[in-house]
């Protein structure tokens, strides 16, 4: 049902390093009061290379509390909304397409889905009679659980983007990384950086994977957090994110008398 380093100290920073490891060691001889030499500034951000700013993006966001992720997803016979909660341990997801609605919830190590469609249940292997009983209730998930072939059905694949640290990962664009310059996207001033794709963002159009190319946008002041993500293949296809509310509550509770994965009945094995 889806709809995602600390840097080598500088040479001076080594040497001052070792002098003040000299100056704890040594036979008292040096002059006293001596100068160490003091580390070189930072690297303004708008002269980081690229994979030194999305670096700097990653560790900025895997420190935050949470994070509220607003996204829209386009194909030629797609159109969705996705909006995302996400904390250090748990995280929410719901998505809508038309009438139809799916929520992924992460609370306490176990995954909770529910969808209001039993034609999506039905597509992925539960049993049509069930798929009725089941549209609009919560079907939880433990480590290890995992039904019939859709890996919508399986725990680890379902939480794979519901923490900080897995969405921080997505960030990593890959291939020869570029630098797009300056701009200003929700209001704020950003740097971007583009490049392949992360998985997370690679739009699926009639079953077959695209590979879009994927714009990381980069707060050019404060901490250098994401602003927005977006991913777009050549036929129009792809998912733009925006990031806001950083560090609010988030409010999640797991959902009472959730059906335990483990207690469904066979797959059909017929993932339509």
């Amino acid at each position: 049902m889806q709809v995602i380093i600390p840097r080598r100290l500088g040479l001076a920073a080594v040497i001052a390093a070792l002098a003040a490891l000299a100056g704890c060691g040594g036979s008292g001889n040096g002059a006293a009061g001596t100068a160490k030499p003091s580390a070189p500034p930072p690297t303004p951000r708008s002269a980081l290379a690229p994979s030194a700013l999305l670096d700097d993006a990653v560790s900025a966001m895997r420190a935050q509390a949470s994070v509220h992720i607003s996204c829209t997803l386009s194909a030629p016979s797609l159109k969705g909304v996705e909006l995302e909660d996400i904390g250090a341990t748990s995280g929410r997801v719901r998505y809508t397409q038309g009438t139809a609605s799916a929520a992924n919830l992460l609370v306490g190590g176990i995954d909770y889905m529910s969808t209001n469609s039993a034609a999506l249940l039905a597509e992925n292997g539960i049993p049509e009679a069930e798929s009725e009983e089941l549209a609009g209730k919560w079907i939880s998930f433990r480590p290890g659980d995992s039904y019939g072939r859709e890996e919508n059905f399986n725990y680890a694949t379902a939480i794979r983007t519901l923490t900080l640290d897995s969405q921080a990962s997505c960030l990593r664009v890959t291939g020869p990384l570029k630098r797009t310059g300056a701009a200003v996207v929700n209001h704020k001033d950003v740097y971007g950086v583009s490049g392949t794709a992360t998985s997370y963002y690679i739009a699926v159009v009639s079953g077959q994977p695209q590979t879009p190319a994927e714009t990381v946008y980069i707060a050019a002041s404060g901490a250098p957090l994401p602003v927005r993500i977006s991913a777009h293949t050549t036929d129009g296809s792809g998912k733009t994110c925006d990031f806001s509310s950083w560090n609010e509550d988030m409010g999640l509770t797991a959902p009472a008398h959730a059906v335990p994965l483990t207690s469904l009945p066979p797959s059909t094995g017929q993932v339509r």
